[in-house]
């Protein structure tokens, strides 16, 4: 089995978790958003260059979120589906559409450098344990994780990991600034 098929085989259910984030939409238009996502999957695994530093999971997720936000926005202009469909959870598609924040796959391979940077930054205060799980956890969101998520990993509550990550930032802002005044 060469790798693009591995990739794609071992990644499927990438698809699946993506589908289950849209809420509001009818049952039919649910097959259509998955079988938009596999074929994100299938051009993401073709299209992945690993030696640019980025998980291929990272990828795929990028792509395969793209793909079917797209294919919501299609459906509206189209007048196919109604943003206004209340789902289980209270939401609005209308609402989900507005917080997409999800960047593109070439966005997701432009994020590999500010993970760089954070790790230069970690081995910089690698004797202090609380910037150190701020850094981590700023990695941890990078991937995806949000704070519940970061504080169930670390046996944590959300509200620490928050403020850790608040803490870690003002710091950083703090050197930034002390750089840019020295120089």
């Amino acid at each position: 089995m060469n790798t693009t098929n591995h990739l794609i085989l071992k990644h499927m259910t990438l698809v699946e978790y993506e589908l289950n984030s849209v809420h509001g939409i009818r049952a039919d238009q649910r097959e259509d958003l998955r079988a938009e996502g596999y074929l994100a999957l299938v051009k993401a695994a073709h299209s992945f260059d690993s030696g640019r530093g980025v998980q291929f999971k990272s990828y795929a997720c990028a792509a395969i979120r793209h793909a079917m936000w797209r294919l919501v926005r299609k459906d509206y202009n189209q007048n196919t589906i109604s943003l206004h469909n209340e789902s289980d959870d209270g939401s609005f598609l209308i609402e989900q559409i507005a917080d997409q924040t999800a960047p593109s796959p070439d966005d997701t391979v432009c994020l590999r450098e500010t993970k760089e940077a954070l790790l230069r930054i970690r081995e910089k205060y690698v004797k202090k344990k609380s910037i150190v799980a701020g850094l981590d956890a700023l990695l941890l969101k990078q991937e995806g994780f949000n704070s519940r998520e970061i504080g169930e990993l670390w046996g944590k509550s959300a509200q620490y990991v928050t403020a850790t990550v608040s803490r870690t930032r003002k710091l950083l802002a703090d050197d930034l600034r002390n750089l840019r005044a020295a120089a």
